[in-house]
């Protein structure tokens, strides 16, 4: 594993946290690279930020990573690590299906972050072989080729070394990108990793989760409506390149 984290804020009130940090992780077991900053700090430190961690994936062969610019008062860590705390938005340990999207990202990292599906889309992507093979729903085309045919849409695509590449989409589209990577089952979506769901006012009687995927590989397409989080509309309101 290697990390590092930059602060600058009040060290005796984390809860008070009014600057900024950085955080890099990369967790090695799980081929995966996490880059985080708040979104005041400046774009000359975010890019050499960016540029670290994208050596570090290098080093680490991560077969999937992304950078998260988030609003101030929140710790990029906590993201990485699926855990929640007051955003100011959102109260600490909320259980809307926003909330509990990214808290159940934890558990489900070994089996996903290993390339099978995308956590979200984000300001900057690393992808590796087998997620550039995922198929895009029942089409039969990769994400890769899905993402090449319409770069201007879809964002730019860079070699990073013989297998991975670095994926920029367009940041006013990533609303966008978020519904159609969602509807072609590339997105995740915490009801994906369990087999069963209870059943309401029931003391606990559960039933099988009709969105359970056992395969997160296999073809998927979502059918009618999909969670609010995931639709353009949850972004009309805020900054589209923030992700939490």
């Amino acid at each position: 594993m290697g990390s590092f984290e930059l602060s600058s804020g009040d060290a005796l009130d984390r809860s008070a946290f009014s600057g900024w940090s950085v955080c890099v992780y990369a967790f090695r077991d799980r081929g995966t690279v996490f880059c985080g900053y708040a979104s005041p700090l400046g774009e000359v430190v975010a890019s050499h930020v960016q540029q670290y961690w994208v050596a570090l994936s290098g080093l680490l062969k991560s077969e999937y990573g992304y950078v998260v610019r988030q609003e101030r008062w929140v710790e990029p860590i906590l993201y990485a690590m699926g855990l929640l705390a007051h955003n100011g938005r959102y109260p600490a340990y909320s259980t809307t299906p926003y909330t509990l999207n990214i808290s159940q990202w934890r558990w489900a990292r070994v089996e996903a972050q290993g390339g099978a599906i995308l956590r979200d889309v984000y300001p900057i992507n690393i992808l590796g072989e087998k997620l550039q093979q995922a198929p895009i729903g029942y089409s039969g085309v990769s994400l890769i080729d899905w993402l090449r045919s319409e770069p201007d849409e879809r964002g730019v695509l860079e070699p990073i070394d013989g297998a991975r590449v670095l994926w920029t989409p367009p940041v006013e589209r990533i609303p966008i990108l978020r519904e159609q990577l969602y509807r072609a089952g590339r997105i995740f979506y915490s009801k994906f990793i369990k087999p069963r769901r209870i059943i309401p006012n029931t003391c606990g009687q559960s039933e099988p989760e009709p969105l359970y995927r056992p395969d997160l590989m296999a073809p998927w397409e979502a059918e009618g409506q999909i969670p609010d989080f995931l639709s353009p509309g949850f972004y009309k309101d805020k900054d589209p390149g923030l992700t939490y």
